[in-house]
Formats: C-alpha cells, sequence, structure tokens
C-alpha cells in the first residue's frame, strides 16, 4: 500500500466518526493569528514527505485537497456528503492513489 493510499484511508476513518463542531477555533485564531502555526506545518511536512513518494503531483493534489475537504467539514459540522457518497469518494480517491 502506497503512503498516499494510507493516509486517504486513515483519514476518511478518522472523518467518520462523530466529533464535536469547532466552531470555536474562529475565535481562537482572531485572538492570535499564529494559532494554526502547527498545523500547517505538519500538513506541508505531510505534502512534501507525499511528494516525495509519487510521480503524479497532479493526482496527489487532487487526493490530499479532498482529504483535507472532508476533514473541513467534519471540523465544522458542514458535512453535506451522504455515506453512500462518502463511500465513493472515498473509493475513487483510493482508485487515484493506486
Amino acid at each position: 500500500e502506497s503512503a498516499l493510499a494510507a493516509y486517504i484511508q486513515l483519514s476518511a476513518d478518522d472523518c467518520e466518526k462523530p466529533k464535536p463542531s469547532a466552531s470555536w477555533m474562529f475565535s481562537a485564531i482572531a485572538e492570535d493569528p499564529d494559532f494554526l502555526a502547527p498545523i500547517k506545518a505538519f500538513k506541508r511536512q505531510l505534502l512534501e514527505r507525499l511528494k516525495g513518494e509519487t510521480d503524479d503531483l497532479g493526482s496527489l493534489l487532487i487526493c490530499f485537497l479532498a482529504i483535507e475537504g472532508l476533514r473541513s467539514m467534519n471540523l465544522f459540522d458542514s458535512d453535506v456528503l451522504s455515506a453512500e457518497e462518502h463511500k465513493l469518494l472515498v473509493s475513487s480517491l483510493l482508485k487515484i492513489a493506486g
């Protein structure tokens, strides 16, 4: 299994777990603009690692951004996908990942 496929599967599994809304995050960002700096740095490191393991940057970016979209919908309690659509998205991303 590729690192990208593992990232997709682990992230999709995590997004299926119910979590409380993180709307408080907007207040935290307003008070401290650097609040998200560690998260941004981690995601950048992750993206660089995944880039190092693929020759298809376009497919990687599509998968990475789709997963980040799932995470954002989950984080802010704004998921608009049905369970069937979520499953289709994950299986499609796994096909792209190879």
